[in-house]
């Protein structure tokens, strides 16, 4: 059988922020399926180690092609811990990354309108959009200059259909996707998607 599309992450280089867990782990997972150098990157030492374990367990022949990173895109400083990441990643930019996805952030109780205050927004725009946005910035200079190049960055189906009491997350959720359609312009010919999740 043809292994047309089989074939197209062998070899490259995949970065999965949030890939310790969830989708974004199963993101991991996949690409070192598909023949990926993957390299996860989470918030804590503790999940990109049982992360990193988890996948050469399961992969051992793959084993030398996973490396973990600590990284937390939401703080202060990410634009420059994204950027010592993507420095030990590429050996400071000698060899480039292909894909870089993000599935990080996770949505907390939903905040209500009439209880919401300005430090919500601030801390709910830095962990779900801000980080994001950073971490574009960064990753856009170690990237293959290249249409088969891509950043995918991860939404929530409650953007364009928000239950009731979600007025704040929606409202970021729209802002992550026109950051998408606008990173897409600025950072050609490079790919920049949103994948839009549902619940469960």
């Amino acid at each position: 059988m043809a292994s047309k599309y089989l074939d197209k992450l062998r070899g490259k280089s995949v970065v999965v922020v949030g890939g310790t867990s969830g989708v974004g782990f199963a993101t991991a997972e996949a690409s070192l399926e598909l023949g990926a150098n993957v390299v996860v990157v989470s918030r804590t030492q503790d999940s990109v180690t049982k992360a990193v374990r988890r996948l050469q367990t399961s992969h051992p022949a793959a084993a030398a092609s996973i490396r973990g990173h600590v990284c937390d895109i939401s703080s202060e400083q990410a634009e420059a811990d994204v950027a010592k990441v993507f420095d030990l990643v590429t050996g400071n930019g000698a060899n480039p990354v292909d894909h870089v996805v993000s599935t990080a952030g996770s949505v907390p109780n939903p905040l209500t309108l009439a209880g919401a205050t300005p430090g919500d927004l601030v801390a709910a725009s830095s962990h779900l959009f801000i980080g994001d946005l950073m971490l574009a910035k960064v990753a856009a200079r170690y990237l293959r200059p290249a249409y088969t190049s891509s950043i995918t960055l991860t939404g929530g189906a409650g953007t364009y259909k928000p239950p009731p009491g979600w007025p704040l997350w929606a409202g970021i959720g729209g802002a992550k996707d026109s950051l998408t359609r606008s990173l897409a312009l600025e950072l050609k010919p490079v790919r920049v998607n949103l994948v839009s999740l549902g619940t469960i």
